[in-house]
């Protein structure tokens, strides 16, 4: 997260680290959702952060949602409503408009499928419209919540985690974000989500695998032009 923290990632930051705060920092941001785009309380950009945060409480509800996850879901459906008429272009189609429809659904229980579906299309669609930087940060703000977040959410959290990572483009897979998921997924591996610890690792492991293939191809065909020059 910035140095400078705006309104919606303190009350972000904060539920994540108060492990007893999390469903008082999720009321306080549905009270800001309407605001998300004034500066001061982050931008467009952190409709990432905002989501991501509360997704695994909605997913630990999902099959009776109580009041609150349904008042997120009303609030964050009407925000991408709004977004959605500011723009010039065809909305049907649109990210933002597939997103609120997945809220729409959680809201009614007319999704048809399982929690971990609709956690999957709504990662989706919450990718294709926000900034594509912004996924290190959600990354970043998960490994956060995992470690010092609500025990009964981590099986969503490590869920969304390898969404994500799945993702994430290549270029932003670095060894700090990498040693940061790792520390916080390593004491899962032996607990009852294993398999999904074990999901994480494998995305993790198989991107380096990939990016060090990709940089002796480079590295081969750099040699080969200075050997034929």
């Amino acid at each position: 997260l910035s140095p400078i923290l705006l309104v919606a990632e303190v009350v972000v930051v904060s539920g994540t680290v108060v492990a007893s705060a999390y469903e008082t920092s999720i009321q306080a941001l549905t009270r800001l959702i309407d605001v998300l785009d004034e500066p001061v309380v982050g931008g467009r950009d952190s409709l990432g952060l905002v989501v991501c945060h509360v997704l695994p409480y909605l997913l630990f509800n999902f099959d009776s949602p109580n009041l609150l996850c349904i008042s997120v879901c009303t609030t964050l459906k009407q925000y991408c409503t709004d977004e959605l008429k500011k723009l010039e272009t065809e909305q049907a189609d649109h990210p933002l408009n597939n997103l609120a429809t997945m809220l729409q659904q959680y809201s009614t229980k007319t999704f048809s499928k399982d929690r971990y579906q609709w956690a999957k299309c709504v990662l989706q669609y919450l990718c294709e419209a926000i900034d594509g930087a912004m996924v290190v940060q959600m990354i970043v703000l998960l490994a956060e919540m995992l470690e010092k977040g609500t025990s009964s959410m981590q099986v969503y959290v490590l869920h969304m985690l390898y969404l994500l990572l799945l993702r994430r483009e290549a270029s932003s897979a670095s060894l700090v974000i990498n040693a940061q998921v790792v520390r916080s997924v390593a004491r899962h591996v032996q607990g009852a989500n294993w398999r999904e610890a074990a999901r994480v690792y494998k995305v993790i492991v198989e991107q380096w695998q990939n990016a060090e293939r990709d940089n002796t191809t480079v590295s081969a065909k750099c040699c080969g032009v200075i050997l034929f020059t």
